[in-house]
């Protein structure tokens, strides 16, 4: 617990993160300039990314979630899912294109598992017209 503290207070001054790490098993995920970055929380070794993949999307990043050894991003009408079996080298393994969604009168982009291997995703309103 002390050693995940000390490197989230490293991370906030080494490298901006554009949105919140996530714990997946014994690893730390975080996204700065359009890239996944993978630290492995092992006592026996020194805190430092040990694995890097360039974001595929081009659009923004609206939430994320984990699933067993994978991470799910939400790009606005994009679902992006990333392998971390192998932390040293992270690997995409699938990426869709959401049909159009209605517009969400409010409420905030989310994903959130509503049975095994199954996921309910919403992406954030559309701008004002």
């Amino acid at each position: 617990m002390l050693r995940g503290a000390a490197l989230l207070l490293l991370a906030s001054f080494t490298a901006r993160a554009d949105t919140q790490p996530l714990v997946i098993g014994n690893l730390l995920v975080y996204h700065t300039a359009r890239t996944v970055n993978v630290v492995p929380l092992d006592d026996r070794a020194a805190l430092k990314v040990s694995g890097r993949i360039p974001i595929t999307s081009g659009k923004a990043i609206h939430a994320q979630t984990s699933f067993h050894d994978h991470i799910i991003l939400l790009l606005w009408d994009d679902v992006e899912i990333y392998s971390l079996v192998d932390p040293t080298s992270p690997k995409p393994v699938a990426a869709f294109q959401l049909r159009t969604q209605t517009t969400l009168k409010s409420g905030h982009p989310r994903i959130e598992p509503i049975a095994e291997r199954k996921f309910l995703s919403s992406p954030p309103p559309a701008p004002p017209n």
